[in-house]
């Protein structure tokens, strides 16, 4: 995903991406975005966000990484009105602690570095974040950049829940939550998203895009823990 969102940053000069090892054509452990069974994995789901219309991304400006510029781009005819907020939050209690925010207009393909925003001197990395959203006619996209390799970030925590609706799963986390999703073994279905990273406080709605709403499935979060998801009633993990 970082890959996708620096290229659309390079519309101009560069902005073609072609994906490789689409689906998996055997039962294997590997790197492919879709499985055997044609199972859409996490990182389906991360290619699915960096390809919509409008996408908004975070890079550092500088080589100390001390700076942080958010861009938009948009990769369809058309054109893009909407705001761009920058923020630094600290992960263990999802606060903000710098904010810049800039209005976006596109009149056609392209990208713009929209809000640049230093870090403080002396500031914690691995217990702070940036995160980026954009607002537009066509809806909200979001980009996370962790400030050192995730296996180092803390601050994590907090209790994420689910419980099934008519028509999908509803998920909310009391804290910051890394790869909040659903999944299951059955016959292939397609979720509007999936495998994102929530706020403390967030609630995220998840619907079926294309397929059928399994009968069976598991919460999961984080890097692989998961709990099977009743059909009546909530469940927390």
């Amino acid at each position: 995903g970082r890959y996708i969102r620096h290229y659309r940053r390079n519309l101009r000069f560069t902005g073609g991406v072609v994906l490789w090892n689409f689906t998996s054509t055997w039962p294997s452990v590997c790197w492919a975005l879709v499985d055997f069974y044609r199972r859409p994995k996490q990182a389906y789901y991360e290619c699915k966000r960096c390809f919509e219309p409008a996408s908004v991304g975070i890079e550092p400006t500088d080589e100390s990484q001390t700076r942080y510029v958010a861009h938009a781009s948009l990769d369809r005819p058309g054109q893009l009105r909407g705001t761009l907020r920058l923020e630094l939050r600290e992960i263990e209690t999802g606060a903000v602690k710098a904010e810049v925010e800039a209005a976006v207009r596109l009149e056609q393909p392209g990208a713009v570095d929209a809000a640049t925003l230093d870090l403080p001197p002396g500031l914690v990395r691995n217990r702070h974040a940036l995160v980026a959203t954009l607002r537009h006619e066509g809806g909200v996209t979001r980009d996370f950049r962790y400030l050192v390799p995730l296996a180092d970030v803390q601050g994590l925590g907090g209790k994420v829940t689910a419980h099934r609706t008519a028509d999908g799963v509803v998920v909310s986390s009391s804290g910051w939550r890394l790869r909040v999703g659903v999944e299951s073994y059955q016959s292939p279905a397609i979720w509007d998203d999936n495998y994102f990273d929530l706020l403390p406080g967030e609630s995220r709605t998840l619907r079926i895009a294309h397929g059928a709403l399994p009968q069976h499935l598991w919460l999961v979060a984080g890097m692989g823990q998961r709990a099977a998801l009743p059909e009546a009633g909530d469940i927390e993990l």
